[in-house]
């Protein structure tokens, strides 16, 4: 009797420790269908920081071109024209 009492413990709280990441995941993305999944929410493991773990960067330092040293001339940019001020180039590999 005690070993059939063990067990369902034991799967009991296999369920609970399973269903424990869906709850965190839902929590986190409340405008997410979780209703359908391919894979075990036990089977994601994080891979960073959480959603918005990574603080925004409100007040760039803005170099001119001509003091710019570190790029190659061919280095890829996304450039940012808006009129009446100065046009910006963001290199791609920082914005990746």
């Amino acid at each position: 009797m005690r070993h059939c009492l063990l067990l369902a413990l034991i799967c009991f709280a296999g369920t609970v420790m399973a269903e424990e990441p869906a709850r965190a995941w839902i929590s986190e993305w409340t405008n997410t269908d979780f209703s359908k999944s391919s894979i075990e929410f036990s089977e994601i493991f994080s891979g960073g920081p959480p959603k918005d773990g990574i603080p925004a960067i409100s007040s760039p330092q803005m170099l001119s071109v001509a003091n710019e040293t570190s790029f190659d001339a061919a280095e890829p940019v996304v450039v940012v024209e808006i009129d009446g001020q100065k046009p910006r180039a963001y290199p791609i590999r920082y914005l990746t």
